[in-house]
C-alpha cells in the first residue's frame, strides 16, 4: 500500500530540508562572523595602536629636543658675542629634527614641519635682533668716540687760537 499523498509529502520534505539547510547555514555563518570578524578587527586595531604608540613616542622625543632647542634660542638672546656659536648649535638641532621627520612615517608631518619652519624663522629673527643690539652698541661707542674727538678738536682749536691769534 502506497500513500496517496506521496508527492505532497516529498515536496513538503524537500521544502523542509531546504529551509533547514538555510537556517543551519545562517547559524554557521553567524558563528563564523562572530569569531572571525573580531579577530581581523582586533588585528587592525592593534596595528593602529602601534602606530599611535610610535607617534606618541616620536612626539615625546621631539618635544624634548624642541625644549632643548628653545632653551638654546632663548640663551642666544643674552649671548652677545657668542651668539654665532649658539646659532650654529641651534641650526644643527633644527637639522636633526628635520632629518627625523624624513625617516619616520607620522600621521601629521605637516604639524612638525610647521614647527621647524617657525623655529627657523625665530632663529633668523633672534639673530637679527642680536646683531642689531651689537650694532646699536657699536653705534653708541662710535658716537661716544666721535663726541670725544670733537671735544678734543675744539680744545685744540681753542689752544691754537689762543697761541696764534689772527
Amino acid at each position: 500500500m502506497e500513500a496517496l499523498n506521496k508527492k505532497e509529502r516529498s515536496d513538503a520534505f524537500a521544502s523542509f530540508l531546504v529551509f533547514f539547510l538555510i537556517s543551519v547555514s545562517l547559524l554557521l555563518l553567524a558563528v563564523f562572523f562572530a569569531y572571525r570578524v573580531p579577530d581581523k578587527e582586533n588585528d587592525l586595531l592593534r596595528k593602529k595602536l602601534k602606530k599611535y604608540e610610535r607617534d606618541f613616542s616620536f612626539m615625546n622625543s621631539y618635544s624634548q629636543e624642541l625644549d632643548e632647542t628653545k632653551v638654546l634660542l632663548d640663551s642666544m638672546s643674552f649671548a652677545g658675542i657668542g651668539a654665532t656659536s649658539f646659532k650654529s648649535r641651534i641650526d644643527y638641532k633644527i637639522g636633526n629634527l628635520e632629518k627625523r621627520l624624513l625617516t619616520d612615517s607620522l600621521m601629521d608631518k605637516k604639524l612638525y614641519q610647521t614647527i621647524n619652519q617657525t623655529l627657523r624663522s625665530n632663529l633668523a629673527a633672534t639673530s637679527i635682533a642680536t646683531n642689531s643690539t651689537s650694532t646699536e652698541e657699536l653705534v653708541n661707542k662710535l658716537q661716544q668716540q666721535l663726541t670725544a674727538a670733537q671735544t678734543e678738536l675744539n680744545m685744540y682749536r681753542q689752544q691754537a687760537t689762543q697761541n696764534y691769534p689772527r
